[in-house]
């Protein structure tokens, strides 16, 4: 259905037209206050200053790639990877709307999971979601995650309302 395949600093230019098409909002859903609206190359590349998916990254961030039609679905973050610990955080996962609700994303995040297991030999992923998210966190629970913490008025909309979030874990062993 999908496979993850490492995103190059040269398809930033995708993620960027992606949230062009969105609101300033879902910008702040999907990055928390890391990036300013409108969203550009060079927020990503400084962002990602230390470096992306090479063999002593911290941050490995993965397009998720439709294997039917061969178009890039979306997109899967990797980070804070502490090998030592064997702990990682799932972030910047973003499917594309016409492909949500299609079991794309529980895919993904399943391939994400068995990489975290097999390549990077992980015990623990931690991932946040905003409390309102339903669909996201039917899924994060679908694939084990429980929810650990929750975090109150942790972002504040473009309305002046105040989102909560959740800390989910998955334990590996």
């Amino acid at each position: 259905m999908v496979r993850l395949e490492c995103l190059s600093e040269d398809e930033f230019s995708m993620v960027v037209e992606w949230f062009g098409r969105e609101k300033p909002d879902t910008l702040l859903q999907w990055a928390g206050p890391t990036f300013t609206y409108p969203l550009t190359v060079e927020q990503l590349l400084d962002h990602y200053s230390e470096g992306i998916n090479h063999e002593r990254s911290r941050t490995f961030v993965y397009k998720i790639m439709d294997e039917s039609t061969g178009e890039a679905a979306g997109m899967i973050q990797l980070g804070r990877i502490d090998r030592t610990a064997g702990t990682a955080v799932v972030g910047r996962f973003w499917i594309q709307e016409h492909l949500r609700h299609k079991g794309v994303g529980t895919a993904a995040l399943r391939n994400l999971i068995d990489k975290a297991v097999r390549e990077f030999q992980l015990r623990q992923l931690i991932l946040r979601v905003f409390d309102f998210n339903l669909p996201a966190i039917k899924c994060y629970e679908k694939l084990g995650f429980r929810i650990w913490a929750r975090n109150d008025k942790v972002c504040q909309a473009s309305n002046g309302e105040w989102w909560s979030e959740y800390e989910m874990r998955l334990m590996l062993d």
